[in-house]
């Protein structure tokens, strides 16, 4: 398990080349650090009414940092699209 900081600071890393205000950047990786550590503790809560394992582990963490860079920028480029 990755402590709270450590998880800030990869997710500061790779969000860190995506073009977004310093609040908006901060936000962003508050935001996938805490769906990362929620998805953790609710994965003992599956484990223990469902007898089933789910493992958040660290790369699905960078998978969840990389799909949200994708999403952001398919939404960015629908939007200036729509503008052009």
């Amino acid at each position: 398990e990755w402590p709270a900081d450590a998880l800030n600071a990869v997710a500061n890393k790779f969000l860190g080349e995506v073009e977004m205000e310093d609040t908006v950047r901060r936000s962003c990786v508050e935001m996938c650090s805490l769906f990362h550590s929620s998805t953790r503790e609710l994965a003992v809560e599956f484990k223990e009414k469902l007898k089933r394992i789910y493992y958040a582990t660290p790369t699905s963490f960078l998978e969840l940092i990389q799909t949200f860079k994708s999403l952001l920028a398919g939404k960015r480029k629908q939007v200036a699209d729509l503008n052009d």
